[in-house]
């Protein structure tokens, strides 16, 4: 079973990349459901799976990259961090490990407490305090140890994501004609 043994990088890689990138989407449905102002209890109970289900993938990124790159040793995974953020931006820390490690007690403890209560998304305390970390952790983790190009799809996605909430409460909240 390829998840035991590391023997194929290409598959190590892509799992690696590709739990990130499925969270990071997940994370996005989060963000369009808050900030879109819609309490159809139907969209919530949907958005609550695909939000526990990105929590999973997360889990699963964090998990992979332990395993495959690091070996299962933190020390290894501080100094990869220390030095992918070196690279980025000059300043060599490994603090980001211990930031995404915080994201992950984040998501499972607002998913857990969504999966509870329904109206828990409600609560601006949970949206105040969930979406700027998270926000600030998924740009960071994007400029250290993203491709160039993913920046660029960041600011795209955030613009069209302002854009397509704003028309839609223009356009459900206009008189008819």
């Amino acid at each position: 079973m390829f998840w035991i043994e590391a023997d194929n990088e290409v598959v190590a890689d892509q799992m690696i990349r590709w739990t990130a990138r499925l969270a990071v989407l997940t994370y996005l449905v989060r963000v369009a459901w808050d900030v879109s102002g819609s309490r159809c209890p139907r969209m919530a109970r949907t958005v609550r799976l695909v939000w526990g289900m990105g929590g999973i993938l997360y889990g699963l990124h964090v998990l992979a990259a332990f395993h495959f790159l690091h070996q299962w040793d933190h020390v290894a995974a501080w100094q990869h961090v220390a030095e992918q953020t070196e690279l980025a931006t000059g300043w060599r820390s490994g603090v980001g490990l211990w930031l995404n490690h915080l994201v992950t007690v984040i998501w499972l403890v607002d998913a857990s407490a969504w999966a509870w209560s329904l109206n828990w998304s409600n609560r601006p305390l949970a949206r105040w305090l969930l979406h700027p970390y998270i926000s600030f952790i998924t740009f960071n983790a994007t400029v250290i140890f993203g491709p160039p190009f993913w920046q660029w799809v960041a600011v795209i996605l955030a613009v069209s994501l302002f854009v397509v909430v704003r028309w839609k409460r223009s356009f459900c909240h206009s008189p008819v004609d």
